[in-house]
Formats: structure tokens, sequence, C-alpha cells
């Protein structure tokens, strides 16, 4: 008999849309991770290129991860948890604790028997796959090197499947903080490696420690299931309820995702037929980019996630509306800023992160190149992840996946047309364009599932963060041009440090001035109070 799920129970949060400290407790908490995974992160990067700077065998190894993060993404990463964590909610909302932990262990034997199945398969393979579809532009002996590292990566594809369904169990109950802390221990399995492997293994000690990572990943969220009481069964049933209803929910969201990495295997395609280093920055500008929208956006959305599942199952679409515009015009008053300040501190930011070792002046001027044309889509990628998962808690997973079939094409058209003119920067601002009107479209379409969700009050808040951004920017701005004419900077490193560091404190101390002078942060203290 299933077990009557306590009223305290995480998931049953109610209706009522989140308070700012409530939502700041949770998501303050996952920031503080977030910032330790994307520092790890950052010094795992800045070994590694110390290490092989933009070269040939770099390439190669950013080309590997493209077969193995696709099979991840489209059948364990993004579309395993949104069909799962709504689905693990009803569960445990209607049936018990009992029911929910069933689901766990028929959707993790389920996905751990198909990742094998496709490991397998990409390992047999890789060549093949590598030289007509991944890198046709690599020479014969990178497109093997490629096959080769890539076959390492498929193993931890398992692993790290397994783990992400770890992630969405606890992130429905709640439990953020373990969960934002297994990406951390990942890059410390990365960064030890390629200290203390390359020597012995040259690219392929970066290999090894994904693999590592992998099982570090998994391992660190154990604690947290066995707290939750995690009742895990060696059993797999195809036709049982909850498992098709996630299978079900999760086919779109596949094919949208299929079509994303479809987009990142074309961009690595056409890359691999430039000089050697672009497609190593491409990703290192990319990666850039996505540092603030991890920090905050993706940190928002975890936490926003189950308190939207929650509402939308109670049907309390009124509090979901005021939750989801909360959400959206705080994404838009922090990525606005950090993209003006990201876009014109750029050459600085590379300098301190990587200009050492044998990474050149050069690669910054590359890295920096693309950079530029990917910055302008760091606002769409923040407010993207706020309105997919509005979407998942709403069960509707189809909207966001046809928003992402026309995105890709788009990407993939222009991508085509414009590298021939641009190199790396016409990938970049390809991205940064489809990506704008993927945030379009999915604002546009959620009026017809969320009726009271007005554009225009989106449009507004998004105008009062741009107006005091466009202040920052100007003011920024003159204060870089004022710092050329220091002639008293210590060259190299310490120069760029200082730029850097006053640049990025005078864009807040302005932007904050900006905001209380136009009365924008009244909104934040309203919240406060709700």
């Amino acid at each position: 008999m299933a077990q009557s799920r306590p009223a305290s129970t995480p998931a049953t949060e109610s209706g009522r849309g989140l308070s700012l400290s409530s939502l700041l407790g949770a998501a303050s908490l996952v920031m503080a991770f977030f910032v330790l995974s994307r520092l790890t992160g950052i010094v795992r990067d800045m070994v590694i290129v110390a290490e092989f700077d933009l070269s040939a065998n770099l390439d190669a190894y950013q080309a590997a991860f493209r077969i193995p993060d696709m099979i991840f993404e489209v059948v364990a990463g993004g579309a395993l948890g949104s069909a799962f964590i709504p689905t693990f909610t009803r569960h445990l909302h209607r049936e018990g604790a009992g029911a929910a932990w069933d689901l766990f262990s028929q959707a993790l034997n389920a996905i751990t028997l198909v990742l094998t199945l496709l490991a397998v398969g990409g390992i047999l393979g890789a060549p093949w796959l590598i030289r007509t579809f991944l890198a046709p532009g690599f020479p014969p002996e990178q497109q093997m090197l490629v096959a080769n590292i890539m076959r390492w990566l498929l193993l931890g594809t398992v692993v790290y499947g397994a783990s992400g369904l770890c992630m969405g169990a606890l992130n429905t109950m709640q439990h953020f903080a373990l969960p934002a802390l297994a990406p951390a221990m990942r890059n410390l399995a990365m960064i030890g490696s390629a200290l203390w492997l390359t020597a012995v293994w040259d690219i392929y000690a970066l290999a090894a420690g994904a693999v590592i990572g992998s099982l570090l990943h998994l391992l660190v969220q154990m604690p947290g299931l066995l707290r939750y009481g995690v009742r895990f069964r060696l059993a797999l049933n195809w036709r049982h309820a909850g498992l098709r209803h996630v299978v079900l929910l999760m086919l779109p969201r596949m094919l949208g995702l299929m079509f994303i990495h479809i987009n990142l295997i074309v961009n690595t395609n056409l890359a691999s037929r430039l000089p050697d280093g672009s497609v190593s920055a491409l990703e290192y500008g990319f990666r850039l980019m996505m540092l603030p929208v991890a920090l905050f956006a993706q940190a928002l959305a975890i936490v926003a996630f189950p308190t939207f599942a929650a509402q939308a199952e109670v049907r309390d679409f009124e509090n979901l509306r005021r939750t989801i515009r909360r959400m959206v015009r705080l994404v838009f008053f922090l990525a606005m800023p950090c993209a003006m300040a990201m876009y014109l501190l750029r050459t600085p930011l590379i300098e301190v992160l990587y200009e050492r070792g044998s990474f050149t002046a050069e690669s910054t001027r590359l890295v920096a190149y693309a950079l530029q044309f990917f910055v302008p889509g760091l606002i769409a990628y923040a407010v993207v992840e706020i309105m997919v998962r509005a979407y998942y808690a709403l069960h509707d997973t189809r909207t966001p996946v046809l928003a992402g079939v026309l995105i890709v094409l788009l990407n993939i058209a222009l991508s085509v047309w414009w590298v021939n003119h641009f190199g790396v920067a016409g990938l970049a601002l390809a991205n940064s364009v489809a990506t704008t009107v993927e945030m379009g479209l999915l604002i546009w379409w959620l009026r017809r599932r969320v009726p009271t969700l007005s554009r225009r009050s989106l449009l507004n808040d998004a105008w009062h963060s741009f107006v005091a951004t466009l202040g920052m920017g100007i003011t920024l701005k003159y204060f870089l041009d004022w710092v050329g004419l220091w002639t008293w900077l210590p060259p190299g490193l310490g120069g760029s440090l200082i730029v850097l560091v006053t640049g990025a404190g005078v864009a807040l101390s302005s932007y904050l001035v900006l905001n209380q002078a136009f009365g924008n942060l009244d909104w934040l203290v309203r919240w406060r109070r709700a």
C-alpha cells in the first residue's frame, strides 16, 4: 500500500510564490557551490591551456567530447531531468515515498542499460564518426587521436548518466548542496590528472581525469540520497506507469537536445576546417560567456524548478505567473550588466585567466575575438534557463523542443553562411542570434499556458535593466579609455589584473547607483517583504 506523504515533504511546497528570502536563501547556497564549481573549472582550463595552448592536440580533446556529451544530454542529462523531476514530484505528492523511490530505481536501471549500449556502439564506431561527421577537416592522425580520446570519455558517460538522475532526485527533495558540489569534484579530478599525469600520458591524461571525475560526481551525492531514504531495487519494467510517463515526456526534449548537439557537431565540423586552435578558441569563448549564466541563472532555475512544478501540480497559475516573472526579472537584472562588463573587459579577463605557459597573446586575441560575439547571447541563455523549466513544470516538453529545433536550423544556416566571412566569430555570432530568437519564442508562446503572464510587463522589466546597463557601459568605457592613458601600469599579468579588478568595481558601483537613481531596486524591497 502506498504510504501517505508527509505534509512537510519539500516537494509539496505550495502554490505561494517564492519569497525573496526563501529564494535567495536556497539560491545563495547553490550559487556558492556553483562558484566553487566554476572556480575549479577555471583552474582546470588554466592548467590545460598552459600545458597545451590552442594546439591541434587540444582541438582533438575538445572535439572528442561532442559525441559523449550528446549521448549524455540527449538520454540522461537535460532530457531525463526535465521529465523525471515533475514525475518524481507527482509520485511523492500522490503516492508517497515508496512509489517515488521505485520510479527512481526503474529510471536508474533503464538509463544505465541504454547508456551502456550506446557507449559500446560509440566505442566501436568512433573512427567512422570522426571521419564522416565530426571533424573531417582534421588530418588522419588527428582524427584517430579524437577517436581514441572519445572512447575513454564514453566510459565515463555511463556513470555520469546515473549521477545526473541522482541530481534530479535530490533537487526534487529541495536538497541542492551536494548536486551543486558534484561538478567541482569532477573538475578537481581533471585538474589532478592535468598536473600529474600529463607528463606520462600527454593529452590522454585529460580523458582519464574526466572518467575519474564522473565517478566522483556520483559518489559525492550518495550521502544525500541516503539521508532522504533512497530505496534502490535492481529491477526494470518497461511497462511501469511512471517510467513510461518519464519516457513520453523525454521524447520531445530528446529530439530538441539532439538537434542542439547536431548544431555543436556542425560547428566542430566547420571549425575543424579553420586554422589550428579554432575549435579550442570557440570552446573557451563559449565557456567564458557561460560563466555568469552558470553562476546565477542556472542556480536560480534549479531552485525555482521544484516550486514551478508544485505550483503547476495544484494548478495555482496566478502564483506560477508571479514566480516566473520574478525569476525572469531577476535574471534580466543580473545578466545585462554581466554581458556589458564581459564585452568591455574581455581582453584583460582572458589575459588574467589564461595567458601563461604555452598560451600566448595571439591565443588571447583569438579567444577574445570569439567571446565578443558570444556575449550578446548571454542574456538570452540566462532567460531561456528559466523559461524552459516553466514549460517542463507544466509537463510541456514539446513547445521548448519546437522552439529548439527551429533555432538550431537557424543557427546551422547562419553558421554555414558566416563562417567563411568571420571564422570562429561567425559561429559565435550565429549562436547568439539564434538563442535570442529562442528566448523571444519561449516568452511569446508561454502566454498560451499561463494566460495571465504579461509579455508587456516582461519587456518593461527588461527595459529598466537595459537603461541602467547602458549607463554602466558608457561609464566603464570612459574609465577604460582613461586607464589606457596610465603609463605606470606594470606590463603583463599585473597590469591586466589591475584593469580587470578596477573595471569590475566601476561597473558594479555605477550599475547599483544608476538602479537606485532610477528606482529599479524598489521591486526587490517589495519582493523581500512579500
